[in-house]
């Protein structure tokens, strides 16, 4: 497989093509769900960039638009999640650091005000 996949990025045109013939159904298969197709359109990037681009390049020639604008959207959702997980832990983070912030300033206020309280209970007397 990786072989096949260091002669696709670095092959001609026309050899492209079949080796895209060749693998088009191991790395898009139409009968699968659309989180497989962005599964293995994954693996594909993670094996060989160069090759993932020549492969998606193709892809127009062995199945329907429709087929090629699920797989785009299923990324586009995968890729959502992705940074809507890394918000929300950004959010985790900044809470904690805004509540140990808090807590800091907590006890000094804390002590601020029994002060002036202290200090108003002795101006009254």
């Amino acid at each position: 497989m990786d072989h096949l996949l260091a002669r696709l990025a670095i092959n001609s045109l026309s050899a492209s093509k079949r080796i895209v013939d060749l693998l088009f159904k191991s790395f898009f298969p139409v009968n699968e769900s659309d989180k497989e197709w962005c599964s293995r359109c994954i693996t594909l990037i993670q094996m060989n960039p160069a090759a993932a681009r020549k492969f998606y390049t193709h892809t127009h020639k062995h199945t329907a638009p429709t087929n090629i604008i699920k797989l785009m959207l299923a990324i586009r959702r995968v890729l959502n999640s992705c940074f809507q997980a890394q918000g929300d832990l950004s959010e985790i983070d900044s809470n904690k650091e805004n509540s140990a912030e808090l807590i800091k300033v907590k006890p000094s206020s804390t002590a601020s005000s029994l002060s002036s309280t202290s200090h108003k209970a002795r101006v009254k007397r």
